[in-house]
């Protein structure tokens, strides 16, 4: 939809609006619920209808008050303000721009501070591995300590003595190094830079989801999507600006999940969303809606002007059954069916899709 307003496509953006509304509202998720509603009032504005852009603009206030970090209140009431000042209410106007731009403020400090959050953890996590590296030499120290204690000590009492000393100091430092490897175990079930699971971790989240769904008749769908030509953003602007796309196409489609899915990075431009107890046409609306916001993340707050897209593949447990490993295959030949038709789209299995 949000291709189709900068491509001033009004009529397109509102029979697409008339299309899913009813079933997008069925999704109980305020924060698509309210983007949707925002990009419908601009298309009525660009047609003029300024009473229908006001009710859209204002439904789109509604659904986003369960969810204030929402870019949908900044297009909600710049679309409110231009409307305000057309008809000369140069008060209320003011109004609506006042409140724009604090919410635009507030979304864009909101970024820069999940940046920051980021980039702490990671120095965080350099700064473990350099103790886990100390205590490493600590041990190595240790063992020659007690090599010198056995040949300098004659007296057999203190040399025993002395050994027991080193042995308990030995297991504090060998607990100490045990207890932090387990929590860098944990650790390494996450993506270091995007944060959500990473292959392994999905793996066993995904297998736990099943075995519930299955047990209980519920469905279960799966979308995996490829970022295209990642490659050629790689070479062409470097590796820095490649992983800021990767965490911005993470932070923008987490939006549109809920609590229970599971999110995964399983290659280096490769992620995969589970979806418990949802039907194949749900979560592929649900990969539109994301493969729209990929499309529509701007570039230019890096100085760079690029284009992002993706190409999704969605299954579902109807058709693929509950074993990961067949719902992945299943959804990489559709992603697979996607990048030949093109790539940027979505593509659903189905049996005739090889």
């Amino acid at each position: 939809m949000r291709n189709l307003l900068n491509n001033n496509n009004s009529q397109a953006v509102l029979a697409l609006y008339q299309q899913n509304i009813a079933e997008i509202k069925q999704t109980n998720y305020p924060i698509l619920i309210s983007q949707v509603s925002a990009l419908a009032a601009q298309a009525q504005l660009l047609n003029g209808d300024l009473q229908q852009a006001i009710m859209l603009a204002n439904q789109a206030l509604n659904a986003a008050k369960s969810s204030p970090n929402n870019f949908a209140l900044v297009e909600a009431y710049a679309t409110l303000y231009q409307i305000a000042k057309a008809e000369q209410n140069y008060q209320q106007a003011l109004h609506y721009l006042e409140r724009k731009q604090q919410i635009e403020g507030e979304f864009n400090a909101n970024k820069a501070s999940q940046q920051a959050a980021y980039h702490t953890v990671r120095s965080q996590i350099e700064f473990q591995n350099q103790r886990i590296s100390l205590l490493d030499r600590d041990n190595e120290l240790l063992v020659l300590q007690q090599n010198i204690y056995r040949e300098e000590v004659k007296n057999s009492h203190l040399l025993l003595l002395l050994s027991a000393l080193l042995g308990s100091i030995a297991l504090v430092f060998a607990y100490r190094g045990l207890a932090g490897r387990k929590r860098f175990k944990l650790m390494a079930e996450y993506d270091q830079l995007t944060g959500i699971s990473n292959r392994y971790h999905f793996n066993y989240q995904a297998k736990q989801a099943l075995r519930f769904c299955q047990s209980r008749q519920k469905p279960v769908a799966m979308i995996l999507f490829d970022l295209d030509h990642f490659k050629v953003i790689n070479d062409q602007f470097g590796h820095a600006t490649g992983d800021w796309a990767l965490q911005q196409i993470v932070l923008i489609c987490k939006q549109f999940m809920r609590s229970n899915d599971i999110f995964g990075r399983i290659g280096g431009e490769e992620f995969v969303i589970m979806l418990p107890d949802c039907e194949l046409d749900k979560a592929s609306l649900l990969a539109e809606i994301c493969r729209d916001a990929v499309y529509g993340i701007e570039t230019t707050s890096i100085e760079y002007d690029f284009s992002l897209s993706a190409s999704f593949g969605v299954s579902g447990s109807d058709i693929s059954g509950y074993d990961v490993k067949q719902l992945l295959a299943d959804a990489d030949n559709a992603m697979y069916q996607a990048k030949t038709n093109g790539r940027n789209q979505v593509v659903e299995f189905s049996k005739t899709v090889t």
